[in-house]
């Protein structure tokens, strides 16, 4: 075997241990970076009488953020279509704030949980 030979493989080599290498780091570092939560799209009143259609838009706007139609199933929890116009998805810090921007969304909230302060108002007010 001669020089040439030896020096292309260890290239070769070389070069496939640091793209591995890099592949991991990148994989490793958007996992961590990325992590999804649940958000609320808030998309204001109620604005299609048809809860099947207010349930498609939610599906097509997530479709083109995400990038395919799997994506989009995977990532949305539920639609609101009865008393006003949204829905619950999972997605990243950046993608709640892309889809922020699309037409039609009012607002993109974190959703929380919250404790509950009091179950008789009388009583929380002070007045029996």
């Amino acid at each position: 075997m001669d020089t040439n030979s030896r020096n292309w493989r260890w290239v070769r080599k070389t070069q496939l241990l640091i793209a591995s290498a890099l592949f991991l780091l990148q994989d490793s570092l958007v996992n961590s970076a990325e992590t999804s939560s649940v958000h609320i799209v808030y998309m204001g009143d109620k604005i299609y009488q048809n809860p099947q259609t207010t349930k498609m838009y939610p599906h097509k706007m997530l479709s083109s953020l995400l990038g395919s139609k799997e994506a989009a199933k995977n990532s949305i929890l539920y639609s609101y279509k009865h008393g006003f116009s949204g829905f619950a998805a999972r997605l990243t810090k950046y993608q709640a704030e892309e889809i922020a921007k699309f037409p039609g969304v009012v607002s993109v909230i974190p959703n929380g949980i919250h404790k509950l302060h009091t179950t008789r108002s009388c009583d929380f007010m002070g007045k029996l």
